[in-house]
């Protein structure tokens, strides 16, 4: 059936309604749901990896381009989630609302291609408008919306949908570029996020609902998806897999892999009716306190018992089997019972396995009515589905807000469930936004003392220690962060530090030296090396590093340190032209100023050292008298600090 035929859905459908007024609904309830989230901000979880501490993003040059085509971010490959940060970042900078913006963008047309693909699927408008108002405004779909650094959600699902529509219009009407159209949509779903691999499979059961026989001919127009689906899951099992590391997030572990998944799809199942006491990161299943554990421990049993009775009372009917089959096959990517499962839920992985459910419930409700047998309980029906979207739109709505920023959603998620990565995020926001170092310290120990594996809570709160110049404990949670996962490049530019501030330079530098190859894009390394070069007078190795460190960030500290260098190994008019620059990156700072004084006064120009010390004195730098008349003397370099890097 054609979606402008108005044919009715199997088991006799309910009249199509006017599609363009739909899609009208569909669109303003979608957006208006989700329409706090443009006065937020970004949060510290993944946003400052993925878009706020960038560098790749801030251009579309030939090299960024190829960078993001060929590297990995946190284990994933998405080439296209960082063109678009990289496109929204060129129209307006870091400004929120326009990241924000996108995301909800994304979502709204992935709520008009939802209704699109099942209305066209089945020929009944109504029930690919309840499958759809239920994807726009279902609350467990917040996370994926809201959450800027989960763009590859939105934008996966959108060409995900795009691609299926094209495949039934291609079956439906025999026009090959729709097929086409269809593959090509499916790439750019794939190049968004790996979990698109299962759209093959969905193929299949499309074909099924249709009554489209399985022959050759089927096959071979698969093949193409099939073969992209491979090469995409081998990338997604290659970017996981590290052996012998403590933490990975998968393992072979057999009949504890199924448990786990039978656990993961009763919570799944759960809040789809029972949506509450959302939060942004879960404990085990079994850990939630507002559900009771024998849920879990006997969810294989109620699973099969579910199962059974679904294929019992809908063996006759296509919707439920595909609506079945479709949240089954698009949740395996997110489930512990494949090698690359996650063990632990979370909202966001219920983005799109949760339409065939939908689907089916939709499917469910229109065959009831239409066999309902008086108006009365059409209408007390129709009045019970409007009463289930307006309360899931309103349950959206508010928990779009919990979203605002860093302290509300982990302070949220911590009133539900005390996960420790949720105590050391909120300390993170603590530490980074408010400055408030004790409060973020009781909350890194609360979080070690629920999860003493957590490397980053060690790594945050040696920070601290730092901070407070305690350089002996800091190391301590250093060499802790270590143990549990070197892999940390932050921990040696960190360690480095207190090892530098205690005189221990050897040890620094083999620190910094660890962090530049773990991380060489980032400038931290190669500046606090170059700082420890500097601090034992082997100054051309400074300037080395301080130049390579100019190359990755345009830094007033960066010029101000490798001018001390110059100035020290004897190069005047290079340090000269490193201060002056220091100073026209930030005019209002006194070290500089200090500094050319000095280079001026070696010159023989007592002039205008005496008029740049005088400003860096009026800066607030205390300059004595005597010093002020002989500027002339040996150079001495005040100490450059370093910069303590808080990891997110």
């Amino acid at each position: 059936p054609d979606g402008r035929t108005g044919a009715r859905c199997q088991g006799g459908g309910l009249k199509r309604a006017p599609a363009p007024g739909l899609i009208a609904v569909l669109v303003l309830a979608t957006f208006l749901a989700f329409s706090p989230i443009l006065s937020a901000g970004f949060i510290n979880w993944d946003d400052p990896v993925m878009v706020t501490q960038n560098a790749t993003i801030t251009g579309l040059t030939w090299s960024h381009l190829v960078t993001f085509f060929t590297t990995l971010t946190e284990k994933h490959y998405h080439p296209l989630v960082f063109i678009s940060y990289a496109i929204d970042y060129r129209l307006f900078g870091l400004d929120p609302l326009a990241f924000h913006l996108t995301n909800v963008a994304f979502h709204v047309v992935s709520t008009i291609l939802v209704f699109r693909l099942f209305s066209v699927l089945t020929g009944n408008s109504r029930v690919g408008f309840v499958t759809a108002a239920l994807f726009g405004f279902h609350p467990m779909h917040v996370e994926s919306v809201a959450w800027i650094a989960e763009r590859k959600d939105v934008m996966y699902a959108a060409f995900f949908w795009g691609s299926l529509l094209s495949y039934v219009l291609y079956v439906q009407r025999q026009r090959r570029w729709f097929y086409w159209a269809g593959l090509g949509l499916f790439v750019l779903s794939l190049l968004s996020k790996s979990m698109a691999m299962t759209l093959p499979l969905v193929l299949v059961l499309i074909d099924r609902f249709l009554g489209r026989k399985l022959d050759r001919t089927a096959i071979v127009e698969k093949l193409p998806h099939v073969a992209l689906s491979c090469v995409f899951a081998i990338i997604a099992v290659a970017g996981h897999y590290e052996p012998g590391v403590r933490g990975k997030e998968f393992s072979f572990s057999g009949l504890a892999n199924v448990q786990s998944g039978f656990e993961n799809l009763m919570f799944y199942l759960v809040k789809l009716v029972l949506p509450f006491n959302l939060a942004a990161l879960y404990p085990a299943p079994r850990g939630l306190g507002n559900l009771p554990a024998w849920l879990f421990i006997w969810s294989p049993v109620l699973i099969g018992v579910l199962g059974a009775a679904a294929y019992y009372f809908g063996r006759g009917s296509k919707p439920a089997v595909f609506g079945l089959l479709f949240f089954l096959v698009t949740f395996l990517p997110a489930s512990p019972i494949l090698p690359v499962g996650i063990k632990i839920p979370a909202d966001r992985y219920s983005y799109v396995p949760y339409v065939g459910l939908f689907f089916l419930l939709a499917s469910l409700v229109d065959s009831v009515m239409a066999k309902a047998g008086k108006a009365g309980h059409r209408l007390a029906l129709a009045a019970g589905v409007a009463l289930v979207l307006v309360s899931s739109w309103v349950a959206t709505f508010r928990r779009v807000v919990v979203w605002r920023d860093s302290a509300t959603l982990w302070e949220d998620s911590l009133a539900k469930h005390p996960v420790p990565m949720a105590y050391h995020n909120l300390g993170l926001e603590y530490l980074t936004a408010a400055g408030k170092r004790d409060t973020a310290l009781t909350l890194f120990s609360k979080a070690i003392a629920v999860d003493p594996g957590l490397a980053a809570a060690w790594l945050n709160r040696g920070v601290i220690y730092g901070s407070k110049h305690d350089y002996e404990r800091a190391i301590a949670n250093y060499n802790e962060a270590e143990r549990l996962d070197p892999r940390l490049a932050e921990i040696y530019v960190n360690r480095g530090n207190s090892y530098l501030a205690i005189g221990m330079a050897g040890r620094a530098i083999k620190d910094y030296s660890t962090a530049v190859s773990r991380r060489p894009a980032q400038a931290e390394g190669w500046y606090n090396r170059g700082n420890a070069y500097l601090a034992v007078r082997q100054y051309d190795r400074a300037i080395a590093d301080f130049t390579r460190a100019l190359a990755l960030e345009n830094s007033f500290a960066i010029y101000n340190n490798r001018g001390n260098a110059y100035l020290a190994g004897g190069d005047v008019p290079k340090a000269f032209a490193d201060f002056s620059q220091a100073i026209l990156l930030e005019p209002l700072s006194p070290n500089a100023y200090y500094n050319r004084a000095r280079v001026y006064a070696k010159n023989g120009q007592p002039g205008p050292a005496r008029t740049d010390a005088l400003r860096a004195r009026s800066l607030g730098m205390k300059i004595s008298d005597p010093e002020l008349a002989q500027l002339s003397g040996p150079a001495t370099t005040r100490p450059p600090g370093s910069r303590p890097t808080a990891v997110p």
